[in-house]
């Protein structure tokens, strides 16, 4: 917007003294935080090469144990040799182009810019697809709360014992689920959307204060260094949703959180191909990239859920 001119005044009339200024610093756009590999066993990743690899692991056979009597025959089991696989069975990508020319008269990096964007949406992309087959896998048994009724986790205060329960109350129940699967201790995370962090801080304003944990705690995802119920507590954007999300109060509108061990889920994932090419139409310079990636979920009772909304 040009500078403003008094009434009948006439010199310089087309404004053109004053240029249009670009600025050499370019606003970045904030971004989600990605926990998918915090909360996943990538062990395998190593094993991985191509698209469409597969890594067959062999499970522990479970050993059958018997009573015993004084000279009693005994039965010799056959040992189970069951397997899973991780198979790399997804992909993503980008492109873009930069015009020589646009290169040439350009004052920002464009290709730069762009190519730190299109990692980032290669990460987001990857932390959004295991959280979808997390909420496909996980096992009923393990989920409290269903998308008929979810479970309503009161914002703090004074709740209704039977039909509501306290943030810190429904993460205990993911860990006793874990508890009763023998799963391990060590290990254990979850991950809960922005709703029930907030849900978390009013039922307990110590529970995830910085000044009672550690100074700068929240990093790539994690609230807090101090576990809660057994659980390194992570916050996610990507966590599956339905109409309003978890802070309505209606049947309809609900969130999922997970909680499990790292042993859960195996991911493989790395960029398969990062290059640029020259347009064969244009005089331009194409930019593209390939993300493939796997997951497998290798212990069912090492995964649990909750559905829940807003029980004020």
């Amino acid at each position: 917007m040009a500078y403003a001119t008094a009434g009948g005044y006439g010199n310089l009339s087309q404004g053109n003294f004053s240029p249009i200024i670009y600025s050499k610093n370019a606003q970045l756009k904030f971004r989600k935080v990605n926990v998918a590999q915090a909360v996943t066993n990538t062990e395998y990743a190593g094993e991985i090469a191509n698209m469409g690899d597969t890594v067959n692991i062999i499970v522990e056979p479970t050993i059958v144990v018997s009573s015993y009597a004084r000279g009693q025959g005994i039965d010799v089991q056959d040992l189970d040799d069951t397997q899973k696989q991780l198979v790399v069975d997804q992909g993503n990508y980008y492109g873009f182009a930069i015009d020589d020319v646009e290169r040439k008269h350009a004052h920002h990096n464009w290709e730069g810019m762009a190519s730190d964007e299109a990692g980032y949406r290669l990460r987001d992309a990857f932390d959004s697809n295991l959280f979808t087959f997390m909420n496909s896998n996980v096992a009923a048994a393990r989920t409290t709360g269903s998308t008929s009724t979810p479970l309503k986790v009161n914002h703090g205060g004074t709740y209704t014992l039977g039909t509501e329960v306290t943030p810190t109350l429904a993460l205990a129940r993911q860990a006793r689920i874990l508890d009763e699967g023998n799963v391990p201790m060590e290990n254990r995370w979850a991950v809960v959307n922005p709703f029930f962090v907030e849900l978390l801080r009013n039922d307990s304003s110590t529970l995830i204060n910085d000044d009672y944990t550690s100074k700068g705690a929240l990093h790539n995802g994690l609230v807090t260094a101090k576990p809660i119920h057994g659980f390194k507590l992570y916050v996610s954007n990507n966590l599956p949703s339905t109409g309003d999300g978890p802070s309505a109060t209606s049947g309809t509108n609900y969130g999922s959180c997970f909680a499990g061990h790292i042993s859960a889920i195996a991911t493989a994932e790395h960029i398969k191909t990062a290059e640029k090419i020259r347009a064969e139409r244009t005089f331009a310079d194409v930019i593209r990239g390939l993300h493939i990636f796997g997951r497998s979920l290798l212990r069912t009772e090492a995964l649990t859920s909750f559905i829940y909304n807003n029980g004020t």
